[in-house]
């Protein structure tokens, strides 16, 4: 036990190294290896809440932050789920609870996409933008606020793009990289998405 929490304390202390190095998907790595290894780790939660946010905010639709996926909601999220979803995040990522390096940043982005998907006209604006995209068809991230919990259940079907599957028995583990940039890892029973 003291040796795995060893183990995860190291894993945390290189992913967040990596986060200061801005190599966020490094630093996504590190930081699931060490919630495989301790997930009650302190401070871990806020860690991959906020390595999620900056992953998700280089996701753009017609050139703008895809504020939907910084949130973590589903384009057709009403606002009450919305409303939820943010203050679950800002719990997280509040500057003073959260003391990862990219904390305060995170913190903002939601800000912002609190802002444009609470405000009727900007949100009418960012849902038709978004229609507009062939092949958008975006899954709802990790922990959204679709009544799941801290995982959300993933269909087993891969990107509609040109895909890439593996898997390694040791560790029971599944990635699908597709050319858009998407990575998809389950861990065990759990799944968790990056932008």
């Amino acid at each position: 036990m003291a040796d795995s929490k060893d183990q995860a304390l190291r894993a945390k202390e290189i992913a967040e190294k990596k986060l200061a190095e801005n190599d966020l998907i490094g630093a996504k790595k590190f930081a699931l290896e060490a919630q495989t290894l301790f997930p009650a780790l302190e401070g871990l939660v806020q860690l991959t809440a906020t390595l999620d946010v900056c992953i998700a905010s280089q996701s753009k639709v017609d050139g703008e932050k895809d504020w939907h996926a910084i949130l973590r909601v589903n384009s057709g999220a009403d606002e009450d789920t919305v409303r939820k979803q943010y203050r679950k995040l800002a719990l997280l990522l509040h500057p003073d609870k959260n003391k990862s390096a990219a904390a305060e940043d995170a913190f903002k982005l939601i800000s912002q996409a609190w802002s444009v998907l609470s405000d009727k006209s900007r949100r009418t604006l960012e849902d038709s933008q978004e229609a507009s995209q062939p092949n958008n068809k975006r899954a709802a991230a990790p922990g959204d606020a679709n009544g799941s919990s801290k995982f959300s259940k993933r269909s087993k079907e891969p990107p509609a793009s040109a895909t890439f599957w593996t898997s390694c028995d040791r560790v029971n583990q599944t990635c699908i990289v597709s050319n858009g940039g998407l990575l998809l890892l389950e861990l065990k029973e759990l799944q968790v998405q990056m932008w």
